[in-house]
């Protein structure tokens, strides 16, 4: 019985999906089955039950979850106090973030970040993702976050989690249907948009080529602040994740509906340079995958 064929049973455990727990693990689904597969030879027993809906666990698979729990558990404490006993006094992180991450995410980061290691010295540099690419690829920075995804030599990429882009703006000029929007009829409404470098608008972009429809833009402007006064006191709509209005959702100032047909999913990566030290990239990845988890479990249902 391996780590990894514990961990991924208490994937499919908590998802009570396949699909679902793929996605958390960031592995292939065909690699996550076969890792269970080979469990419940081990054991000689089914451990779930697969259903149209997902999966539930068998009467086997119940009595293992709390003894798996503490597997894991063990190895988790196991793997810190090698670390503990081997690290240096003082480690300095040099991280680069955009500026919507740097106000979102990365203050969940640096408090995670604190939890495992609060020596650790965190140097932040904010710039726009094209700029931070840049400076991982000449070794000024350990890693990045930002929402493009790279592929090069010299970069990798961790996919950290997903949101999916809203229309947002006042509820005058929404109207009262909260449901889903088509992109194709968001035609009748007046836009301020990121600036095309942005991968946020890349992703507004591909949708209007794909759907052959085109936005009534207004403004092209990267500041979100800049954004909510065009939106609140201007009349125009925006496209962002929720978070990135958070505060106009919460007090009903503005309202929110997801864009269907296509949908907009926005994805954080975390990007790593490949010359840094293996315990550093270890720490980074691993405070950067705790953060994210937070990050989901506290969006709104």
């Amino acid at each position: 019985m391996t780590r990894r064929q514990i961990a991924y049973f208490l994937g499919v455990a908590e998802c009570l999906s396949f699909s679902r727990a793929a996605e958390r693990l960031h592995v292939a689904q065909s690699a996550l089955s076969a890792r269970i597969g080979e469990l419940e030879r081990l054991l000689g027993q089914s451990l779930f039950e697969r259903h149209a809906r997902g999966v539930s666990l068998t009467e086997a698979g119940k009595a293992l979850l709390p003894h798996a729990r503490e597997i894991e558990a063990a190895f988790e404490r196991a793997s810190q106090a090698v670390v503990t006993s081997t690290r240096a006094p003082m480690k300095t992180v040099q991280i680069g973030v955009t500026p919507s991450v740097g106000a979102t995410f990365l203050p969940v980061l640096l408090e995670t970040a604190a939890g495992f290691d609060p020596e650790v010295d965190w140097q932040v540099q904010q710039t726009i993702s094209v700029t931070l690419v840049e400076m991982l690829g000449r070794g000024d920075i350990h890693a990045a976050l930002c929402y493009l995804k790279v592929t090069s030599a010299l970069v990798r990429s961790m996919k950290l989690y997903s949101e999916e882009m809203l229309l947002i703006g006042r509820h005058e000029v929404l109207g009262e249907d909260n449901g889903d929007i088509a992109f194709a009829d968001l035609v009748r409404f007046k836009f301020v948009l990121d600036p095309k470098i942005n991968p946020r608008r890349q992703l507004v972009d591909a949708a209007m080529a794909r759907t052959g429809t085109e936005l009534q833009l207004q403004a092209e402007i990267e500041p979100v602040s800049a954004k909510r006064i065009l939106v609140r006191d201007k009349g125009l709509c925006a496209i962002l994740p929720r978070h990135l209005f958070a505060p106009e959702l919460a007090d009903g100032s503005c309202t929110a509906r997801r864009i269907v047909s296509p949908r907009l999913p926005l994805t954080l990566y975390l990007l790593l340079g490949t010359g840094i030290d293996g315990r550093l990239s270890a720490f980074i990845r691993s405070s950067s995958a705790a953060a994210a988890a937070r990050m989901v479990k506290s969006r709104p249902s």
